[in-house]
Order: structure tokens, then C-alpha cells, then sequence
């Protein structure tokens, strides 16, 4: 139902309502969907959504409610309050127009002019935003999925999609390899591994005894050979007397001259 006041249309009942509020007539409803452009050029060829951002959609209301559709005193005062409440809640909710519906809406600002008109009425001006969400998903080996359209991305090696390798066994490593190629004390002089001195029998590398030198010289390939160093005996004369002091030696304790 429609009937004219002045220059505006009143629409009653119909597809309005602000979350689970329902005006009693809905004068105005302006909704605003924007783009943001960029200022600086598009080089040719580039992806033209890089450069445009879609902003968040409003929507600017006129409604009424009077205390004479209740058919009590102070309904306007219980819209009103509902209305603040719904603007401190700061949870998305839908509105719905006779053109579309409006999600995730916020009511950014509410004027409320009082005069001898609306003194039992009310006629609030609405301003609402759209809280734009977005949603993170993380992916494992049991959601990952591949990419929308790799093709678009300039470097799908390090921002495509996460793949799936499989389950990744490890490789046993031995307790020689582990040890290194040449671990002395795990190996007799004959070459053979020594009792005990390993990972598998001891759980630690113990190394072995000393080898003589002739073990050593024994052992194949080993490039020594054994040779007999002499070191001459040496002696020591007595402590000579200089310029009237005499050198202070173990049994001397005047280091400045004469005889102990």
C-alpha cells in the first residue's frame, strides 16, 4: 500500500525491514554501490582488478513508526530504543529493500529530528555500512585444493596453491655413516670391527685402547715404519761467579756475592 504525503510516497508493510524491525512506513531508501579507482596509470596488459577496489556498500533509509499503529503510547520510545541497541550490538544483519537484500550491514548513524509533526511519530533518518568479512582458510593434506586459475598468477611457483606431497619417510642413517668414513677405536689392528665399540651393540662410539707403535706400523697401508730416535745425554757445568755475584743455583740463596 502507497499513498502520498508532500512530494514523498509512503510504503507500508512490503519487503522493508531492518533486521527484525519492520517500519510502519518507509519513506526513502537509498542504497550506494562504489568503486574505488586508481589515480596513476594501468600499464597494458596488467590484471585491471588490481587496480579497483570495491567499496563497502551503504545504504541511507527514511522510516516511520507512530504510536497510533501500536495503538499505544510510547512505541516510539521502544523503537527507538531497539534501534540504539542494534546500532551497540555491532553485529551484521540483513535488510531487505524492494530491490534487493543488504548483508552484513552496520548501522553507522542514526539522526532523529523531533518536531510538533512527530511528536507521537517518528521519522528517523538511517545511515547503514556494509562490514565487509573475509575468510582465511588454511589448507593440509586433507582440504588442500589446487588453484582457481594458476594461470593468472605471475609467479605460481611460490604463490600457487598448496600441493600435496604424499607422507615423507625418513631414511635410516647406520652407525658408521653416522660415525663418519674413519672412526679409530671402532676397528682392531686387523681391520675387523672391534667388540662393544659401536652404535648398534654399545649405543655409543666408545674408541678404543692406544695402539703400540708397532700395532700401528702393522697395520695395512697404514705408511708408517718404526725407527729408534736416540736423544744424547745432557749435562750442565757448575754456576760460574760473575762480576763479583755468583749466579744464585739451587743450594744458593745470596744473589748478592759472596759464599752461602
Amino acid at each position: 500500500m502507497a499513498g502520498g504525503i508532500g512530494n514523498y510516497a509512503l510504503f507500508t508493510g512490503g519487503p522493508f525491514q531492518i533486521a527484525t524491525l519492520v517500519p510502519d512506513v518507509t519513506i526513502e531508501a537509498v542504497g550506494l554501490d562504489a568503486l574505488a579507482i586508481t589515480a596513476y596509470p594501468c600499464e597494458d596488459g596488467a590484471v585491471r582488478s588490481d587496480h579497483s577496489v570495491k567499496l563497502p556498500v551503504r545504504l541511507e533509509m527514511v522510516a516511520g513508526w507512530s504510536d497510533s499503529t501500536a495503538g499505544f503510547s510510547g512505541y516510539i520510545q521502544q523503537i527507538y530504543s531497539r534501534l540504539l541497541a542494534l546500532q551497540a550490538t555491532r553485529q551484521p544483519f540483513t535488510i531487505s529493500t524492494s530491490r534487493r537484500l543488504y548483508r552484513n550491514m552496520l548501522l553507522e548513524s542514526l539522526t532523529d529530528p523531533i518536531s510538533s509533526r512527530t511528536y507521537n511519530a517518528m521519522v528517523p533518518r538511517i545511515t547503514f555500512r556494509e562490514l565487509q568479512i573475509s575468510r582465511t582458510q588454511t589448507s593440509n593434506a586433507n582440504t588442500v585444493q589446487p588453484a582457481t586459475n594458476p594461470a593468472n598468477q605471475s609467479d605460481p611457483a611460490n604463490t600457487g596453491a598448496v600441493t600435496d606431497r604424499g607422507t615423507v619417510t625418513g631414511t635410516d642413517v647406520s652407525p658408521q655413516a653416522f660415525a663418519g668414513a674413519f672412526n679409530p677405536g671402532s676397528y682392531t689392528v686387523d681391520g675387523t670391527r672391534a667388540v662393544g665399540q659401536d652404535f648398534i651393540t654399545s649405543g655409543l662410539n666408545i674408541p678404543g685402547p692406544d695402539l703400540t707403535i708397532n700395532q700401528i706400523t702393522a697395520m695395512p697401508g697404514s705408511g708408517f715404519s718404526a725407527q729408534a730416535i736416540t736423544v744424547p745425554d745432557l749435562s750442565v757445568a757448575s754456576l760460574p761467579e760473575v762480576g763479583g755475584l755468583q749466579v744464585s743455583g739451587p743450594n744458593y740463596y745470596n744473589v748478592f756475592g759472596g759464599s752461602p
